[in-house]
Parts: structure tokens; sequence; C-alpha cells
């Protein structure tokens, strides 16, 4: 099989009645395969609302992600329709808050063959996700600035109302990206067992992983490896009336570290790989790989001082914006990206990631290498230089400070 090299580079409102084809149903493929892949960490769970980010997420999305209401498609920033073959909405009602309505689509089943209806939409809403005793993140996602929840209302077996109680922007966004659960798996366990708690590593051998993805987990040997099969109840279908997904399988080899990932994929154990930038160069002289650039992804690496180091002195400097300031100017970014990642990476001066669609130019305050500004940053920080060359604080405190990072990450260490 061709083996691949993929590289890894470090509100919005819709409204009205939607039609539209979804994700997937305009390719033309082969059916049939296997495709081996590299986890650098093994899976502590398959429930998503423990699983954060991270390998164990990966194993969690591929068995919930065809189970959205609505697909986003980050190249064209729009979305398509999900389980939901449309919706109304968000739309302001009369009483001054505001609903989306979702209409489902008929015929689809889980991977078990059970069937899928608003009573699983509803469910994963009003018993689990605002469920009172279980905060989770999607829960926070989902709250007004004014604390308020929506109202998750079934109006026949396939349709659903979302309402709010005031105009809340971000709902659609938050709504349509939910996994939904399986009704008929989670309510009867949940009588048993904490929200926490189901959908453990035990899960897999019992048989109990159910989803609407395109895969399903259905066998772990710890430590090796975890196998997931196609699903054979998916509900797509490519512009051929082919059932989706196209492979039969997906092995995710289990590896310590990213380098003994990069050994198996060098020797022809695995066929896809996403390598450090700084690899990048050096793997592709050993064979012709396939090379997929995907480009800037929303990771940042960043500097972060800890404003309640149990050091007074310390404090003082860590939230002095000026010494913050002028650390910012003698930071050299191209050179990182230059040196440390070969040229694959770009300069990013905001929290928020530059190809986000929340991201202004025109609020980014940029702070470009240079050592005449920090000088004069720390100046107005209270900041001297002796004769010595040494950095002082106004009180003549020496400064000097630890920069913490994963040992385990060269790249890191190289920055």
């Amino acid at each position: 099989m061709l083996r691949k090299v993929t590289i890894f580079l470090l509100f919005i409102l819709v409204s009205g009645m939607v039609f539209s084809n979804y994700l997937g149903a305009e390719a033309a493929g082969i059916k049939g395969g296997k495709l081996t892949l590299i986890l650098t960490t093994a899976p502590q769970t398959f429930n998503w609302f423990n699983a954060g980010i991270g390998d164990s997420s990966i194993i969690g999305h591929l068995l919930g992600r065809g189970g959205r209401l609505a697909e986003y498609n980050e190249i064209e920033k729009k979305y398509y329709p999900g389980i939901a073959e449309s919706w109304k909405g968000p739309r302001v009602t009369k009483d001054g808050g505001m609903e989306i309505i979702f209409y489902l689509r008929k015929g689809v089943r889980w991977s078990d063959g059970k069937p899928f209806t608003a009573d699983d939409v509803v469910f994963t809403f009003n018993n689990v996700i605002l469920n009172p005793k279980f905060p989770n993140r999607i829960q926070d996602q989902l709250k007004t600035s004014k604390g308020l929840l929506p109202e998750v209302k079934k109006i026949d077996d396939y349709a659903v109302r979302i309402f709010y109680k005031e105009v809340y922007r971000p709902a659609f966004d938050a709504v349509a990206r939910v996994y939904i659960l399986p009704k008929h798996i989670w309510e009867p366990q949940m009588k048993t067992k904490k929200i926490s708690e189901i959908w453990d590593i035990s899960a897999i051998s019992k048989g109990e992983l159910v989803g609407l993805g395109p895969f399903i987990p259905v066998e772990y040997v710890p430590e090796q490896y975890i196998r997931l099969m196609r699903n054979p109840y998916y509900w797509k279908v490519d512009k051929n009336g082919v059932q989706l997904p196209y492979l039969d399988e997906i092995v995710y080899k289990i590896v310590p570290n990213y380098e003994a990932g990069k050994l198996i994929f060098l020797t022809g154990g695995a066929d896809v790989f996403a390598p450090r930038a700084g690899d990048i160069v050096a793997i592709k002289e050993k064979e012709d790989f396939v090379v997929f650039r995907q480009g800037p992804t929303q990771s940042i690496q960043y500097l972060a001082f800890n404003f309640n180091v149990k050091d007074l002195v310390k404090r003082g400097w860590f939230r002095n914006i000026h010494f913050r300031k002028a650390i910012a100017y003698t930071i050299n970014k191209q050179a990182i990206i230059n040196v440390v990642y070969q040229g694959f990476g770009v300069e990013q001066n905001s929290v928020v990631a530059f190809m986000s669609p929340f991201f202004n130019e025109n609020v980014v305050e940029k702070y470009n290498y240079s050592i005449d500004r920090a000088k004069s940053e720390l100046k107005l920080g209270g900041f001297r230089f002796g004769k010595d060359g040494i950095l002082y604080d106004s009180k003549g405190n020496k400064v000097e400070f630890t920069l913490i990072t994963d040992s385990s990450d060269t790249f890191r260490e190289q920055v």
C-alpha cells in the first residue's frame, strides 16, 4: 500500500431553511482495504466527555463523528447537513428568545442496527450534556452570557426544537457539533454508573461501543494496537451510491513516543505518519513518499508566566506588563520558524489563530523581534542593566528565572 506523510504545521450564524448535500456526497473511491496508523499514547477512555484532546479523543471521534446534527467544512468555512438533513434558524422568536429546529434524516441506524430518532437527540442533551449533576465543557459552551442553557424538546420522531430564552449567537455552532449518543445504550447504564464511567476501556470487549460514525472500535490489545471496523450501517453513500467508508478497517499501532512511531513508518509498518517539521526533509530523502501539506493548524507554541508563583519578587516581574512586552520583543519568531521548524510554520501574534473566523488583524498588537524595543519596555517597567550587564529590578533584585518545558519534546527544547 502506498505510504503517505501528512504535514501538520504549527460565530458562525446559520439561518433559514437549509437543504444541501452532506460532506462526502461527491466522493468517488474504491471500496475495501486496511489503513494502519500510529498512536503515541494508549487511549484511556472511549467516553469523549472524559477524553479531552489527544489520542483518546481520536478514537471517540471516529465512533461519533457521523452523529453530528451538522458538519462544518473547515476549508469552505460553512456547515453542511449531518444527521439533520435540514434546519430552520437560528431565528428570534416573538418573546425575544431564539430557536433552531432540526429536521432529522429518516432511515439512519446505529452501528448495532437500532433506528436513530429524535429521542436520541433529546436524551443526549437533556439527560447527559445539560444534566446539572454532570458539569462538562460542552455544557459550558451552550451557556449564554447570563448562564442560561437551552431547552431541547422533541417535536416528532424526526424533528427537534432548541430554544434559548435570549439570543445567543454561538448557539448553532455549539449545538451542531455535539456527538449524539445512543439512548438505548446509555440510558440503562446511567442507572448503575456515573456518566463519566460509561464507555471506559472495558466497553470495547463488552461490545458496548455503538455509534453513528464511520468506524467502530472492536478490539483493543493494551500497549499494542486498537482495531476499528467499518460501520455496516453508516448512513453516508458516495455519488455512485456506494456506502461509505471505503476502508474495511483501521488499525492504530500504539507506540511509546514519536521516535518509535517514525521508525515503524520508515520500516513499512504504518501507512500514514505526521512528522514534526524538522523531520520532513530527512524523511523525504529516505524514500519518495507522497507528502500532503495541510497548512497551519490552530496549535500555538507560546511562553506563559506564572502569575501566582510563590516568590513574591518574581510574581511582581511576571505581572509587570512592560516586563512581559520586553520578553515578547526578544523572541525571534522568524528565526524559530527557519531553524527549528525548517520553514514550516507561521508567525502568530494572538491567542486566536489567524485562520480562525474570529481573528481580527486590526486588533492584534504585534511584537516583532527588537532588542531596542525590549530595552525600552524594561526601562518603563522599572528595570535597569547594571555595569555587569545583568538586569535588575527597581529594588535591586537580580532578574533570573527558570523556563520549564516538556523534556520529551525536542522541538520545544530547541525553541
